[in-house]
């Protein structure tokens, strides 16, 4: 088996090929795809670097419990940034596809893919305005806002290529505020509509403060990283770079890093959950359609 190894880099890389330059580059290869292996597969192992830290991705063992849901189904993720769940996700799906607004992540999701034996598609626009209609057993998405997951239920409840059973799945942080009144608008999806809850404790604060600490991943650039995606508007898009420079001017001192690091990590130890149900069940609850 080949495979180019792209999980802990950043950027447009060379790569070589093989066993020898995953385990170089921090990835691990799931060779041995039988069920039992599967089944017990942890994302923390599978991708031991990733390249964004909680709060900017869902926990990797939050990662880890989705899995059991995924074996062997199609899936698509909505709004995948730069692919730490698809890389662990992709190890178990009979398909995954990867839909990402922005184009500088959609750059570096296909370089990622390309790293596994099973590569993930990728599509960089819109989840409404893709050029294939979408279709998948599971629809993955954490938007962070209930308006904003509502919103994404009731669109792809109202997509007619959808097959039959299909289901979502979508997470919460308890640590988050919107997340928390999320939680309460879906507190209604219960077994009666074939939701499968899953809860879990997660800490990851050392690794946020040393990716904040030792990174310049989290600097603001304008028009490249998460902030400063300019070409998609979002909340805090940096408009230029003299914008981002003054406010990279706050984190000069150690001091500054160090405590603009601890307010950004408190979100990285804590409660979670995720929701497993199926779409048109939730979208009648949720009073997208007529139940």
């Amino acid at each position: 088996m080949s495979a180019t190894a792209v999980c802990g880099q950043r950027g447009r890389l060379a790569m070589p090929r093989g066993r020898a330059a995953a385990a170089l580059l921090g990835c691990s290869v799931l060779s041995d795809t039988s069920d039992a292996v599967r089944a017990n597969a942890r994302c923390e192992s599978l991708v031991p670097k990733t390249l964004d830290v909680v709060p900017s991705r869902s926990p990797q063992a939050v990662h880890t419990l989705q899995l059991p849901f995924l074996i062997d189904k199609d899936i698509i993720e909505i709004g995948t940034r730069g692919g730490d769940g698809m890389q662990c996700f992709a190890r178990v799906a009979k398909t995954a596809t990867a839909i990402e607004l922005r184009p500088h992540y959609c750059e570096l999701l296909r370089l990622r893919a390309q790293a596994l034996p099973r590569p993930f598609s990728v599509e960089c626009q819109d989840y409404r305005k893709t050029e294939r209609p979408l279709d998948a057993d599971v629809f993955l998405f954490w938007m962070g806002s209930t308006r904003e997951d509502i919103k994404t239920i009731c669109s792809l409840a109202g997509m007619r290529n959808i097959r039959a059973g299909a289901h979502i799945m979508t997470l919460f942080d308890h640590q988050d505020k919107a997340d928390v009144m999320k939680l309460r608008r879906f507190a209604g999806l219960n077994a009666s509509v074939g939701a499968q809850w899953a809860h879990f404790e997660v800490d990851e604060i050392q690794q946020c403060l040393q990716a904040w600490n030792t990174s310049e991943m989290f600097k603001y650039k304008a028009r490249t990283f998460m902030w400063t995606g300019c070409r998609v508007p979002m909340a805090g898009c940096v408009a230029s770079q003299a914008q981002a420079d003054r406010m990279n001017a706050e984190l000069n001192t150690p001091a500054a890093a160090k405590a603009f690091a601890a307010k950004r990590c408190v979100r990285a130890k804590g409660s979670w959950s995720i929701v497993y149900v199926p779409l048109l069940q939730a979208a009648a609850k949720l009073k997208c359609i007529a139940g």
